[in-house]
């Protein structure tokens, strides 16, 4: 779900009114209202001290909320008023059913990173596969200081096909030399597993081919190499 504004664009609501009016509004029948009141929440909270009552308000209305555009507003405003309060609200939206509210809540926590470190180290050390490929996710385009440390923890100790094929897609593009040992150690740990035995390989040779990373000698592809596209975790398995 992009955090873009809608095609129409609706004015917030004003700011006069304060908090307690655009809350009500959140709740109104028409979708322009809660959008406008979503947009406006997002920035006098702060100011107001209000941010927990405020998120916590938006995180609920996330739950029922049909309108798309509503929604994108009511991330918008996560993402305005930022802080680790926000991201703690947003990762249980990692676990619902609801796709879009799943890559919103992605997205956003993508978009508040140093503010959402703490909540994504415990997402990515979560039991269920799925919700640890959705944190892999979230950590895509953050600077290389916030996204190494995690990526190689992660390649150090994952052993979840589909979670460490997302891992190895985000290290080859924006990972540093840093990371080739635990690519190494982690071609023993995948032995017989052909997409993540290429993909590792893949990832070792992008980093190798950087400026001073050294190049191990175990970097060559299986013959045989799989669709590099990595599949959705089912969710049955650990």
């Amino acid at each position: 779900m992009p955090l873009r504004r809608a095609e129409l664009p609706v004015e917030a609501a004003p700011q006069a009114f304060g908090i307690g009016f655009h809350l009500v509004q959140l709740r109104g029948a028409a979708a322009d209202a809660r959008r406008g009141a979503a947009i406006a929440l997002g920035h006098p909270a702060a100011a107001e001290g209000a941010e927990q009552t405020v998120l916590a308000a938006l995180a609920e209305h996330l739950l029922t909320e049909p309108d798309r555009y509503v929604r994108e507003a009511i991330f918008a405003a996560f993402g305005n008023i930022g802080g680790g309060a926000a991201a703690g609200m947003l990762g249980p939206f990692l676990r619902v059913d609801d796709a879009g509210l799943r890559n919103g809540a992605v997205e956003t926590l993508r978009v508040l990173r140093e503010d959402a470190v703490a909540v994504v180290d415990g997402l990515l050390r979560d039991a269920d596969a799925e919700v640890r490929f959705l944190a892999v996710e979230a950590i895509r385009g953050w600077p290389p200081e916030l996204a190494v440390p995690r990526l190689r923890a992660l390649l150090d100790r994952e052993h979840h096909v589909n979670v460490m094929g997302a891992a190895l897609d985000v290290a080859a593009a924006a990972g540093d030399a840093t990371l080739l040992p635990a690519l190494t150690a982690a071609q023993a740990r995948f032995a017989g597993e052909a997409f993540v035995e290429f993909a590792i390989a893949e990832a070792i040779n992008a980093l190798a081919a950087r400026p001073n990373a050294a190049r191990p000698t175990a970097a060559r592809a299986p013959k045989a190499a799989g669709k590099r596209a990595v599949k959705k975790p089912r969710k049955s398995g650990p």
